[in-house]
This record gives C-alpha cells, structure tokens and sequence, in this order.
C-alpha cells in the first residue's frame, strides 16, 4: 500500500487488490474522521498495477497506476493512469499521463511521484528495451501536468528512477544505469534547473556497482538531496547532494559487524 496525509491530518491510503483482474483502490479519511469506503479507482475490467500517491500540503491526492489498454485483444500498450482528489470532493474519473499510441507505450515498473509544496513530479520508464524515464510535471493544487519530456536519457537501461522535486521546482532522479550491460551497472543522477528546463546530462554517483539494487532517493524544500543503497555484500551505502550541486563521496553506512540488506528507505523532516 501506498498512503500520504496533508498538514490537517487528513489521510489517503491506495493499494492492489489481486483479482481477475487486479485493480487499483483507495480509501480516505478526513481529519478527526472514520475512513470512508473503499473505492476502485481503476477502469473496470482492465488490468491495474503498481499504485502510487502523494498528497500535498493542503489535501490535494494524486494517485497514479499502470494499466493495460486493451482497446482489442493485441493491444500491447501499457499507460500510467492518474485520480484526483481535492478534499471532500469525490475522485475524479481517471485519465492517462502517456501519450498513448497504436503500439506504445509500454510502461513499467512503480510509476514515482513526488510533491514538494504546489509542485509535483511524475516519473516512469517505458519499454524495457528502452533507454529513457519519461517525467511530467505541476504546478498548484489541480493544475494540469506538463507535456511528457524525456527526463533521463541513456545509452543503456534505465531502471526504476526514484525521484524528488523541490519547492522550486526543480527535479532530481537516481537510477540504475546499464550502459554497457549487466556487468557495466552503475548509480546514476540527473537533475533540472527550473520547472521548465530540460534534465542534464546523466552523473555516475558510484561505478561498477554490479549486485546493488536500486537507489532511492530524498530531497528538501531547498533542494539538497541524499541517496542509498544496498551494495551486495551487507554494505549499504549513501550519498548527498547540496543544491544545485552533484551527489558527493560514497559514505558506507553498515559496519563489517552487520550486515544490510536490500530495500533501504529514505526521508527527509522537511528542513534543510
């Protein structure tokens, strides 16, 4: 499950319910309140993965899924879906953040979604065969997303990007990078400069980082950032970033006497 709450204590919670087939669902509770019931959000009769929310300051939810298209029986294309919900007004009937075509996308993974403030980033990969995380962005409780942009480009895989956004607006992600296959893994970052501009060109936070898994990642209102983890081996490690900067020197976080493993997570208090 997936679950945020706003600065009144209101409360949202969304999951997969395993069924034929799954479907994505959610409930919500006002502050001092019961949870209501709960509600499918996703298209019925459609194949619903991968749920994942964020709730702003003020109460505003958005819940994004992956879900299978299905126009005819050979439709490949797999979308990132998103509902809203504004305080006691009801979800909204679902919609799609792909530029869906007659074959693609194909999406995968955990579509991210990160909220700092009014603004709010989404982030997911497609095809994988394909090199690149696509990144749409807001501004304002309700306001529409940007266009699609490729966010991450590479010459290899990218796999499941975490990403973050700050109060200004500027994007960060870390992935896991296979630009020269599986033996050529690496710990990779990309950032932007404002709401609007274009991500920069890809940084390795850790060569040869064959056996990690992948890095997840936190930033503050101001925009630093920190990242970790799991090496293989029991080591988990950790990186930061201050702002507008690029992540600094690895720091290992387990000692020789314990032993990590895989599936660190990571947060912030909201100060810097």
């Amino acid at each position: 499950p997936r679950a945020g709450i706003d600065n009144a204590g209101n409360f949202a919670v969304a999951w997969q319910t395993e069924g034929s087939p799954s479907t994505v669902d959610a409930v919500y509770a006002p502050a001092g309140g019961g949870f209501g019931a709960v509600k499918q959000l996703s298209t019925a009769g459609k194949v619903a993965t991968e749920p994942n929310l964020a709730m702003t300051p003020t109460g505003a939810v958005d819940l994004v899924w992956l879900e299978q298209r299905k126009q005819d029986g050979g439709d490949p294309v797999v979308q990132v879906m998103i509902a809203r919900k504004r305080g006691s007004m009801e979800w909204t009937a679902p919609g799609s953040l792909t530029s869906n075509h007659t074959t693609q996308p194909i999406a995968f993974g955990e579509p991210q979604i990160e909220v700092d403030g009014t603004y709010q980033i989404v982030a997911w990969t497609q095809e994988p065969s394909h090199a690149e995380m696509i990144a749409r962005n807001s501004n304002g409780d309700g306001n529409g997303f940007s266009e699609p942009i490729v966010g991450v480009s590479e010459s290899g895989l990218v796999e499941s990007p975490d990403v973050g956004i700050d109060s200004s607006g500027r994007s960060i992600a870390t992935w896991r990078s296979f630009p020269t296959g599986l033996s050529g893994i690496a710990i990779r970052s990309s950032s932007t400069s404002s709401p609007t501009s274009l991500w920069a060109t890809p940084l390795t936070v850790q060569e040869d980082a064959a056996g990690s898994a992948n890095p997840v990642l936190a930033v503050t209102p101001a925009g630093y950032a920190a990242t970790a983890w799991y090496m293989g081996g029991g080591a988990i490690f950790a990186a930061t970033r201050p702002v507008g900067g690029a992540f600094g020197s690895l720091v290992t976080l387990t000692t020789p006497a314990q032993s990590g493993w895989e599936g660190p997570v990571i947060t912030n208090d909201g100060e810097d």
